[in-house]
């Protein structure tokens, strides 16, 4: 077959772009349906993602008021253990507390009061107040501590005893002396 063009040269270039666009168009468009598809498939793989980690993540929020709850009774439970293995020290001693604190009482002057006593890490601390009875307050204190230093079952166990803290207050004609002692090895 023979074919006469009577095109001049500029169009017969623009047909050849054009045959050559209807020739690829369908490769674009399909590649095209191939980038919009490969889109599709990845946006919804990130929406399973999103959605499986907003379960997990609202999973975890219910149950971390457990896992604190978990770390405060590990806290609670070091704390004891500290306060057995004290406790168990002092036992082990060869002394019991109670009769620790028989020796202690024994030596207490009329005067003064215990008002709380507590025991933690191998120390023992002891709360309480000093009256004008019939000395100076700071007197009778002095003179209680240099009695129990003198006993030597207490000072086997606690070595160190010593006034922490002393706050004196007036209430009406009375000096009262707040008073903190510490028995520490």
């Amino acid at each position: 077959m023979i074919e006469i063009n009577l095109l001049p040269p500029q169009y017969q270039k623009k047909i050849k772009t054009i045959n050559c666009l209807n020739k690829l168009m369908p490769y674009l468009f399909l590649g095209l349906l191939v980038i919009l598809g490969f889109n599709l498939v990845l946006s919804l793989f990130i929406f399973q993602r999103k959605t499986t980690l907003n379960r997990i993540k609202s999973a975890w929020h219910k149950k971390m008021p457990f896992f604190q709850e978990i770390n405060s009774l590990k806290e609670n439970l070091s704390k004891l253990s500290q306060e057995y293995n004290s406790l168990r020290s002092i036992a082990n001693s060869g002394y019991s507390f109670s009769e620790l604190m028989y020796l202690i009482y024994t030596n207490l002057p009329i005067n003064i009061w215990f008002k709380e006593i507590t025991f933690k890490e191998g120390v023992l601390a002891i709360k309480g107040t000093v009256l004008d009875y019939q000395k100076n307050v700071s007197l009778s204190l002095k003179e209680f501590v240099d009695n129990l230093k003198k006993v030597a079952k207490i000072t086997k166990v606690f070595p160190k005893i010593k006034i922490v803290s002393q706050e004196m207050r007036r209430i009406k004609d009375r000096r009262i002396l707040y008073f903190e002692l510490s028995f520490s090895k």
